[in-house]
């Protein structure tokens, strides 16, 4: 019998790098006293019925025993699932994000369990009580760029916006939130540049005032190139940057959606006009840089949306150099309040398992998404804004 825990690396493109699935890091000694710790290539962007024969499902390390899977993405979940059936002498136990999302219930191998909390509730441990470590695949070049993470929180303070899968009170009997900031991944031993993500869905005005500070005394012996968080552009969190008073290289990745009044409402993103424009005048005098999320696909747009939207873009600071905005497409998960209020379009699986779908539009509808992102790629032009368009 054999005892493993599997983590999957990818090579992504925003950043450009590779990305580490390294959700052990919390436990790296309790479980490296247990079992192997793996990682496995995956490439989460292949078309998911590739998995489905022999040749291009990997082989798995182990033929029986008992293997925990730190899952970030469905086909993360789908690509266990089809080991599972093939391993039937394997117990799988996956956890990690994905099994946290609303994807509809399918059935499931008897030798695959998923489990929806920490590593450290499933073992009886305390949280956080074993320092952060990793090891880098020794696959991965020694001058690349390594994108990782370091938990804060597993949980987003505000939970309110109806699209969002990560938004119900599914988590709320898993919180984890770290209590003690000891930064572990300044002693990483690697050559190329390292990019922490400060892993949070959206990081409280408190939690700022205590990670920064620190953040901002290691800059000078760690090798990290830069952070990245997750960040609400609202009125708590601008006032709680205010106070600090050196920032390190970090690029803050804040949720804009459809920046207006009407539709912010609609969304439940507790934002107001005011406060996130000064978020925006506040990084751009620090020099900071941000990537903005917007979503196109609204079923509900009207031609007043299109005139404010314009109105906050004008609003904005004029040289902007620093600013990305993300485009994406609205995507309906799963028992999401969207899911729920909006028609039926294209449907997105990964194997047999449903995670939502695009919505149908009307032309009217159509045609007002369009022209909002022709207002924004226009401003962006304008402004320096950097579109990236997914």
């Amino acid at each position: 019998m054999s005892t493993v825990f599997v983590q999957f690396y990818s090579r992504i493109v925003d950043p450009f790098s590779y990305s580490l699935g390294n959700g052990f890091s919390d436990t790296y000694d309790f479980c490296k006293n247990i079992g192997d710790i793996i990682w496995i290539y995956h490439d989460k962007d292949i078309e998911t019925d590739k998995y489905d024969t022999n040749e291009d499902l990997t082989e798995f390390p182990i033929n029986e025993g008992t293997a925990y899977i730190s899952a970030l993405y469905t086909t993360h979940l789908y690509r266990t699932y089809l080991w599972a059936k093939r391993y039937p002498n394997v117990n799988f136990i996956i956890g990690g994000p994905i099994v946290t999302c609303n994807f509809s219930s399918v059935e499931m191998p008897s030798n695959l369990k998923l489990y929806e909390g920490s590593i450290e509730k499933y073992f009886g441990i305390e949280d956080f009580s074993y320092p952060w470590k990793i090891d880098i695949p020794i696959e991965i070049p020694s001058n690349d760029v390594v994108y990782t993470t370091y938990t804060l929180d597993n949980y987003c303070y505000w939970a309110n916006c109806i699209f969002c899968a990560f938004s119900e009170d599914r988590h709320a009997p898993n919180i984890r939130k770290r209590k003690q900031m000891n930064f572990e991944f300044k002693d990483i031993n690697y050559n190329g540049e390292l990019i922490i993500r400060l892993n949070t869905e959206a990081i409280s005005p408190s939690m700022i005032k205590k990670t920064f500070p620190p953040l901002s005394n290691l800059s000078s012996i760690s090798k990290i190139g830069r952070y990245k968080i997750f960040m609400r552009p609202a009125i708590g969190e601008l006032n709680a940057l205010k106070t600090i008073e050196k920032f390190p290289e970090v690029e803050f990745n804040l949720g804009l959606e459809y920046p207006n009044k009407r539709m912010w409402e609609y969304m439940r993103k507790g934002y107001n006009k005011t406060d996130v424009v000064e978020m925006f005048k506040f990084l751009t005098e620090k020099n900071l840089p941000s990537c903005s999320t917007l979503i196109f696909g609204w079923n509900n747009l009207i031609e007043q949306d299109l005139i404010d939207l314009e109105d906050f873009l004008k609003s904005l600071p004029d040289e902007m150099n620093k600013v990305a905005f993300k485009f994406h497409k609205l995507i309906a998960f799963n028992d999401t309040q969207v899911s729920k209020t909006y028609k039926r379009g294209k449907e997105i699986r990964v194997g047999p398992f449903f995670i939502g779908f695009y919505p149908k539009l009307s032309e009217k509808q159509l045609d007002l998404n369009r022209r909002s992102k022709e207002i924004v790629s226009n401003y962006a032009i304008e402004k320096g804004i950097y579109i990236n368009e997914m």
